[in-house]
């Protein structure tokens, strides 16, 4: 048999020896027990048999004697022939039976000192016997006067001399049985405290075994139970312990072990395609909004170079037709068209151009900062816009006091500049555009707002996404490109930009830029 057959029968062993200990004990104090109940019904017969006997015959053997000498007083004393045959006949009916009794009682086992009275008492009855059958002799022979002398002489001392030799015997026979009894009391006492503590001891092994199965089986088992719950429920930073004993139960808390590391594999197996089918569905979905805006960006483009492309080709086609001279003014006038056309195509290329290479890294915004005031900046941002547009109404309201922030020049004017223009896109042109600027704690705050379409709430989350504009910009141009730069060019300056909007009521940016110290 190999040592793992021996580990792993140490437990059932181990329960096997406590249960034959119990048995042997249970055993032995079933065989103590009637041991010490047989010592006790020893001394209850001796008790019965002999002491009980005993004194019963002394007892009869008082009473005959004591009769017999009754009936001798009464045939020598009584004149009534009837009285003196009456108790001739009990004479002899006593003298046999003391007979008996004497040979009763010599039947019995009897100690040394006992039987020593008991033959003083033989030698005592005898010799009061025949000076009785002395007396009777007397009185039968009408001798009645010697007769009763004799009786009340010498036939008393000697009766006396008997009864004391049979009290004497009665008395150690009493004392015997006395101590007899008491020795029987004694034996069943010390017989009923050993059972007892045997009892005990019987009951503290069984209360010991069954708090070891507790303690050593049945809550380790438990524990092990447990643990298995909680690693199926996929909580693996769990303590295994119990695999340091070499019996079945630590054999079932290593297989647990090798259960919690083949969960806890599992897991990071499990963990690592989550993150995987994550990471797919977060390209998956990238490349979805990447084909949405191509899309979008080819729409766009298409729409943005088609309406200056237009105007340039109908303006030159005008040119061509015509076979008049025409007037410089209409050649200067038709030139600025075509050139605000070229223009316009050219601000898409260069937007679309500094956005693409920002988003792939090859270039960067350029940033040399300095110390400026932003509300001059603004003003001219205004002045510009209004010139461009003069239909539209720009109001700029800014603190006289001076502020400087450490800004770039040309950023700053492409963040007010587009968010100015959008401002102007998206409102009507009897809308006024509203600008503010002032110093909060350590902050320039500048306000751009307008009372245009405004921005729905479903677009707010992506309104600095490049190349994505409004779901309610229909017909008005854009190339979802300005945004994007303003949010770049603010982080440059380490400030922040906030929208409030609300669709059909117009849209508030707020712009805030640090303070320069």
């Amino acid at each position: 048999m190999n040592s793992n057959s021996l580990v792993q029968r140490s437990l059932r062993t181990q329960i096997i020896l406590f249960s034959l200990l119990i048995f042997f004990l249970t055993l032995g104090l079933g065989l103590f027990s009637f041991s010490k109940l047989n010592e006790v019904n020893e001394a209850s017969a001796d008790i019965r048999g002999h002491w009980l006997q005993s004194t019963l015959f002394l007892g009869d053997l008082n009473n005959d004697t004591s009769d017999y000498r009754a009936a001798e007083a009464n045939l020598i004393l009584s004149e009534n022939p009837s009285v003196e045959k009456s108790a001739r006949e009990e004479i002899i009916t006593l003298k046999e039976i003391i007979s008996l009794t004497e040979k009763k009682y010599q039947t019995m086992k009897h100690g040394p000192a006992e039987l020593k009275t008991f033959q003083e008492f033989e030698q005592d009855w005898e010799r009061y016997k025949k000076t009785s059958d002395e007396v009777l002799s007397l009185y039968k022979n009408g001798k009645a006067d010697q007769a009763r002398k004799l009786y009340m002489g010498q036939s008393r001392i000697d009766f006396a001399t008997a009864s004391t030799s049979l009290s004497t015997l009665t008395s150690q026979t009493v004392k015997g049985a006395s101590s007899a009894s008491d020795y029987a009391a004694n034996i069943y006492s010390q017989a009923q405290k050993l059972i007892l503590l045997a009892f005990l001891v019987t009951i503290f092994c069984i209360a010991y075994l069954l708090y070891y199965i507790r303690t050593k089986i049945a809550l380790p088992l438990l524990a092990l139970a447990d643990k298995m719950r909680t690693l199926a429920a996929n909580q693996t930073d769990i303590e295994i312990k119990g695999t340091d004993r070499p019996d079945e139960i630590g054999e079932m808390s290593r297989a647990v072990v090798i259960f919690q590391k083949n969960a806890i594999a599992l897991s990071q197996s499990q963990l690592k395609l989550i993150e995987q089918a994550s990471s797919l569905e977060e390209k998956l979905h990238l490349e979805q909004r990447m084909t949405e805006l191509q899309r979008n960006f080819i729409s766009m483009v298409s729409h943005e170079f088609r309406t200056p492309l237009t105007i340039i080709d109908g303006q030159a086609q005008r040119l061509i037709k015509l076979r008049e001279p025409i007037s410089s003014h209409d050649i200067v006038e038709r030139a600025h068209k075509i050139r605000n056309s070229v223009k316009r195509v050219t601000k898409v290329m260069e937007n679309i151009i500094t956005s693409s290479s920002l988003y792939d890294g090859t270039s960067q915004l350029p940033f040399a900062p300095r110390k400026l005031d932003p509300c001059k900046l603004i003003a001219d941002v205004c002045r510009i816009n209004e010139e461009n547009n003069p239909q539209c109404q720009i109001r700029f309201d800014y603190d006289e006091q001076p502020m400087l922030v450490f800004g770039d020049q040309d950023l700053l004017f492409l963040i007010f500049s587009n968010l100015i223009s959008n401002a102007i896109k998206y409102s009507n042109a009897d809308k006024e555009i509203r600008v503010t600027a002032y110093a909060a704690g350590d902050f320039a705050v500048i306000t751009i707002e307008d009372k245009g379409i405004g921005i729905p709430e479903k677009d707010m989350a992506q309104l600095f996404e490049r190349y994505h504009r409004g779901s309610n910009v229909t017909g008005i141009g854009g190339t979802g490109i300005g945004l994007h730069l303003v949010k770049m060019a603010i982080s440059l300056h380490e400030g922040d930009i906030q929208v409030q909007s609300k669709e059909g009521a117009g849209s508030r940016f707020i712009v805030r830029l640090p303070l320069a110290n």
